[in-house]
């Protein structure tokens, strides 16, 4: 009972707009305006440290906002491996072009991806590089 009446007051960060994040001790117009910058070309947060990746955060801000934020990692935007091109898909920050340019290449090669990491086989992309990139991909 009391768990989700807890739950209810935090601040889902993937839905959140402006004002709301503005709100959030700690937050101010700066840090709300790098929030939403960094979500849109990210596609969305799936845990909270990835608030640490945005420009400019400081470790304080980030500690202020841990206990005030949740996320729902079902609110990411997802892209289709299948479909994108290489100029959309080099904009994601945890891609380069060389990346991009490389799952592309296997994709025409193959005609189509069947399984998520045949990403993997690409010289460019480790595993680490492929967990990450995990919660953003899809067939």
């Amino acid at each position: 009972e009391e768990h989700s009446l807890l739950v209810k007051t935090l601040l889902e960060i993937n839905g959140a707009n402006k004002e709301e994040l503005i709100s959030l001790y700690g937050i101010g117009e700066f840090y709300a305006k790098q929030i939403i910058k960094y979500r849109d070309e990210l596609g969305g947060f799936y845990v909270k440290e990835q608030i640490l990746e945005v420009w400019k955060m400081r470790l304080e801000t980030y500690e202020k906002l841990l206990t005030q934020i949740r996320v729902d990692s079902s609110l990411i935007k997802k892209i289709n491996i299948n479909q994108v091109t290489i100029d959309e898909l080099k904009t994601h920050p945890y891609l380069d072009y060389y990346q991009a340019n490389s799952i592309v290449k296997m994709r025409e090669q193959r005609q189509g991806f069947q399984h998520m990491e045949e990403i993997l086989e690409s010289k460019l992309i480790d595993e680490e590089q492929y967990e990450r990139l995990l919660p953003y991909m899809s067939l």
